[in-house]
């Protein structure tokens, strides 16, 4: 009779730095421990926050925890970050808020950045100015420009 032994994982919740080395991503908590996280394609935007607070959740297993869900506190600079595909209207350039089906326009001068990014997930660091998110600083999380079709 053979026995089988399923592992699930433990549920995993952390908080904490994310930094990414050679082809590692780690969340560093705030105890100084790292980490080390499993990301499959849907949660691979995660690898490009590196010095972001980030939220995840996951199941340990492995001597790693398997990303199932993230999300980002805030930036380097300690402002809010805003999460989603790059969205164009006219002459405006926002993220969307997949969840939401809103988009936030983003300033004048972060939009020529931006642009190129059209579809593509970004995270953008900064705070909200008449409406409008004025951007401190922001990351692609894909690996360079792939310019899809997005509709919220």
């Amino acid at each position: 009779m053979a026995v089988v032994l399923l592992a699930a994982g433990c549920a995993y919740r952390g908080v904490g730095f994310i930094e990414t080395m050679d082809d590692r991503t780690i969340l560093r908590e705030a105890d100084g421990d790292e980490v080390p996280l499993a990301l499959d394609e849907a949660m691979a935007p995660v690898s490009h926050l590196g010095e972001h607070l980030v939220e995840v959740l996951g199941r340990r297993g492995l001597g790693r925890v398997r990303v199932e869900a993230w999300r980002a506190l805030e930036g380097p600079h300690g402002f809010p970050v805003w999460v989603g595909p790059v969205q164009r209207s006219d002459r405006r350039v926002g993220i969307a808020n997949v969840s939401q089906q809103t988009v936030t326009w983003v300033d004048d001068d972060a939009a020529p950045e931006l642009a190129p990014y059209m579809g593509d997930p970004v995270a953008a660091e900064g705070y909200l100015e008449d409406g409008r998110l004025h951007v401190v600083d922001w990351v692609p999380l894909v690996d360079g420009p792939r310019s899809g079709a997005f509709r919220p």
